[in-house]
This record gives C-alpha cells, sequence and structure tokens, in this order.
C-alpha cells in the first residue's frame, strides 16, 4: 500500500513535469517545420508610374492556387521583398500592367532594376540567380521576340507546307538546345536551371507544332491525321508526364490534355474531341498518378470554362476514378474558386 500510495502522489507531478517540458519544446518543433529559407528579391524602379510592386507564384496547377507578395515603393523607388521558398521556381513580377517570369531560388539575394513601362526590355538584374535570369532575358529577345531573326515563330511560319514547318522547328530547337549549353558553360548555370531551361524550350517546340498542325486540320481539312508523320508525332510528344515540371516551367501544364489527349483524338476521331471523348481518351491512355493528374485538370478545365453543370455526369464518372486525395481536393478548391 505504501508503494501504491507513493506512485498515485507522483505520477501527477511527473505529468505535470513532462508537461511543462513538452509546453518549451513543442513551439521550437513547430517553428522548425514552419521556418522556410528565404530568398530576398531588391529592385530600383526608373520613373515609376505606380506605387505598388507585386510577385506571384502559383503552387499548385488544378486550381492554380497562387501566393501574391505586395509592396509599396519607397520614397527612393526601390523596394523589397522577403519571400519564403523551400524550392527553386519560375515566379511572376507584375508592374503597372506588365508581367515577367523569373527566376528564382531559396537562399538566394538577387536586385533587379527596370525602367516603367518597359519591364522585360530594361530589366537588368544582379547578385545570385543573375546569370539564370539574365539567360531568359537574352533567349526570349533572340528567339521570342526579335520578329526579324530568322527562328521567329509567327503567322508566315505558320503557312509553311508540313515538311518546311517539321524542318524550322526541328532545327529552331537545336539551336536554342545548343545556345543552352554553350551558356550553362559560360555563366555557370545551376544544374537545375538547366534542367528547367531544356524543358522550356522543348515545351515551346511542341507548343508551336500543335498550334500549327490545329491550323491546318481545321482550315478546310487540308491535312488529314494520316498526313502527320510517326517521328513528327513524337517529337511533339517527347515532353514526359511530370507535375514538378508543370509547377515549375510557366504554362507547361497546358500539354496535359491539349497535347496527348487531343492527338490521340486525331489519331481516332479525325478531329478535336468532345469532352465525353476527352475524358473516355484519358481513361484509357492514362494510370495511376499520372491519370489522377490529368482527369483533375479535365475537371479543372471544365470549371474554369463554366460548362460544367452542363457535364455534371462527366464531372461525377472522372472524381469517382481519382484515387489520390490531394487531387479530388484540389478540384474542390477550383470549384470555390
Amino acid at each position: 500500500m505504501q508503494f501504491l500510495k507513493r506512485n498515485t502522489r507522483t505520477e501527477p507531478q511527473l505529468a505535470m513535469k513532462t508537461k511543462a517540458i513538452l509546453s518549451l519544446f513543442f513551439p521550437l518543433i513547430l517553428l522548425s517545420q514552419s521556418v522556410l529559407p528565404q530568398a530576398r528579391i531588391q529592385g530600383t524602379i526608373i520613373s515609376p508610374s505606380e506605387d505598388s510592386i507585386e510577385v506571384r507564384i502559383i503552387t499548385e496547377r488544378i486550381s492554380y492556387h497562387t501566393l501574391y507578395y505586395k509592396q509599396k515603393l519607397n520614397k527612393q523607388n526601390t523596394f523589397s521583398f522577403n519571400i519564403p521558398l523551400d524550392d527553386a521556381v519560375f515566379a511572376e513580377l507584375y508592374y503597372a500592367g506588365q508581367e515577367l517570369d523569373f527566376y528564382l531560388r531559396p537562399n538566394t539575394d538577387i536586385s533587379i532594376q527596370f525602367a516603367s513601362g518597359k519591364l522585360h526590355s530594361s530589366i537588368h538584374y544582379q547578385g545570385e540567380g543573375a546569370n539564370e535570369n539574365n539567360f531568359i532575358k537574352e533567349r526570349i529577345d533572340r528567339f521570342v521576340l526579335n520578329k526579324d531573326r530568322e527562328f521567329y515563330c509567327g503567322e508566315e511560319t505558320m503557312k509553311k507546307s508540313l515538311a518546311d514547318f517539321q524542318k524550322f522547328i526541328f532545327h529552331r530547337e537545336q539551336v536554342q538546345l545548343f545556345y543552352l549549353g554553350e551558356h550553362h558553360l559560360s555563366d555557370s548555370l545551376s544544374e537545375e536551371f538547366f534542367h528547367l531551361a531544356q524543358h522550356q524550350i522543348r515545351y515551346e517546340s511542341a507548343l508551336h507544332t500543335w498550334e500549327y498542325l490545329k491550323r491546318k486540320i481545321r482550315a478546310n481539312n487540308q491535312m488529314r491525321p494520316a498526313d502527320i508523320s510517326d517521328d513528327f508525332l513524337q517529337f511533339a510528344l517527347h515532353l514526359p508526364i511530370n507535375e514538378d515540371i508543370y509547377l515549375k516551367v510557366p504554362e507547361y501544364d497546358a500539354f496535359v490534355t491539349e497535347v496527348y489527349v487531343q492527338e490521340a483524338s486525331l489519331q481516332k476521331y479525325g478531329r478535336m474531341p468532345s469532352p465525353e471523348q476527352e475524358l473516355n481518351l484519358i481513361l484509357e491512355h492514362f494510370q495511376g498518378e499520372t491519370r489522377d493528374f490529368v482527369l483533375a485538370k479535365f475537371l479543372s478545365n471544365l470549371i474554369h470554362e463554366d460548362s460544367l453543370q452542363e457535364h455534371r455526369d462527366l464531372y461525377d464518372l472522372a472524381m469517382s476514378q481519382i484515387r489520390n486525395p490531394k487531387y479530388i481536393k484540389a478540384v474542390k478548391s477550383a470549384q470555390k474558386g
């Protein structure tokens, strides 16, 4: 009995001590889990036309959940952001109706300067990450925006014959990849950025390819799916389904239903798919985690096109096929807007 009495008296005391110790360490545990590395962005705007600037980071590409960071300019027309990051991303800089994609890594300190109204053409980077971002600017200037250069992909390019377009797009991609490789060596671009930039270049090639094919097929049936060579289709489809790449490379996620599913529809039906056909093709062509992601993107498209009520049966079927809870949650988040 003495032993039992001593135990019953000390158990509450031990519990209280344990509780006190845990109460001291629990906030530290939470803090260690929640604190992320910071990416610092400092900048100056020449002759500003507005008094605030914004950085946006898309964290999930189904509901398009976005983090917004907004800062007021000070009297010297400068600004500073400290953004928590656990991985490298392509962020979006918004100022006075203009926007710009730029590369951001954890634990970096980058400085930027640009003139109001000339965000892309005047921007200059210094500090960590400057090499990668200056490369982005140079590549866009040379291969995307410059209408006088041989690699500009505009309306005239879309009028080429299939054979000529294939030569053009193959050559354009190879030149850009070589250009990236040269800069990777000379400018010490990070390995992760080098990998993402390769995907960005290939994404653009496939995007131009599918725009060309769709225009030709829609224009009085000038081209049938059978006219498209297997090599060319493989070229257009050589990008992997990879959610990390969709998240990090701007607009890359458009491929999920825009390319893979529509290619299957052209081969099977000879035309672009209806929503019913699109869902059937997704269920036919994709498996596992990839299927969940593609189904969630399909539903996200219905939601953003305001056609969900019209296709409620498709919504129910697609949702019943998604196994991963995070994609179900993302679709429901997209519905809430």
